[in-house]
């Protein structure tokens, strides 16, 4: 379980995605670090799951990915965790991703340069195969 001092130094950056009420329960709390006062306590990774919105989600996700330059190999280690889990979650997750990629492939193009070109186009054919039903399960469903 992770303490929750390191559940409030992360949950810092992912603040303005709370409601103006939540926020206001921390303000005052943060210290010159960014941080909020170890408190010695600790939660469940349940509890934290269940306490935090897809935006969160997104903004913790981001972080962690541009810490490090994860990218490829991280990801398939990722999903090498997600073998031994329940079926249910399998394709739950997978609809899930599924769902992320097509939400990015509707992106505006004016977001693409060099930097993001070949993800783009590889979304832009993935999004062609599942919407052409070229492609085996029917995602949108999941």
């Amino acid at each position: 379980m992770a303490s929750m001092s390191d559940v409030s130094n992360r949950l810092v950056e992912i603040k303005k995605y709370l409601s103006a009420e939540e926020r206001s329960k921390y303000e005052g709390e943060e210290r010159s670090f960014g941080g909020f006062e170890p408190t010695g306590e600790t939660i469940s990774n349940r509890v934290l799951a269940n306490s935090i919105t897809t935006g969160q989600l997104a903004y913790l996700l981001n972080n962690f990915l541009n810490l490090g330059g994860k990218g490829f190999r991280e990801g398939l280690e990722f999903g090498r965790y997600f073998q031994s889990t329940h079926r249910t979650l399998q394709q739950c997750f997978v609809g899930y991703l599924m769902g992320a990629l097509m939400g990015l492939a509707e992106m505006d193009s004016k977001w693409t340069d060099a930097r993001n070109e070949d993800s783009n186009a590889m979304l832009q054919k993935l999004k062609k195969l599942i919407n052409d039903g070229e492609l085996a399960g029917q995602f949108r469903h999941i």
